[in-house]
């Protein structure tokens, strides 16, 4: 599993962490940029994270979260924030990670007919300055 990395100046405890300096607190975003017949480009934004701490067996740990989002919770993993979003993809179709060109933009091109009926395909995006990822095996 490759991680995204990202650096945050922590400050008080519940603290929201912007990603970008004019960011205001609030959900992950996604929005529809370009469709035709070839496929979609769908942009992922994120205005920061909800940073707390927490104590498991008398250790305090940093806890970072997604507002609306979930953690991954792979047994021996480190529990990540994520953000899952069902995207329709027609039969046939299958799903392409890419970035953006805006390094708080993350895009994903889902190859297929353009059209919306098919399968629903839910994915999952860790985030933060780094490339996007998805699932395994996608």
């Amino acid at each position: 599993m490759v991680l995204a990395a990202f650096s945050l100046v922590i400050g008080a405890e519940g603290a929201w962490v912007a990603v970008a300096p004019e960011a205001e607190q609030g959900e992950p975003q996604l929005a529809v940029k370009e469709m035709d017949r070839g496929g979609m480009d769908v942009a992922i934004s994120l205005p920061g994270i909800e940073r707390s701490e927490v104590e498991i067996g008398g250790e305090v740990y940093q806890q970072f979260t997604i507002p609306g989002g979930i953690e991954t919770d792979e047994v021996g993993y480190p529990s990540l924030p994520a953000i899952t979003r069902l995207v329709a993809i027609p039969g046939g179709g299958g799903a392409e990670r890419s970035r953006g060109t805006r390094q708080l933009d993350r895009f994903a091109r889902l190859r297929g007919s353009g059209h919306p009926s098919g399968g629903a395909v839910g994915d999952r995006w860790l985030c933060c300055r780094g490339p996007v990822l998805g699932p395994r095996g996608v």
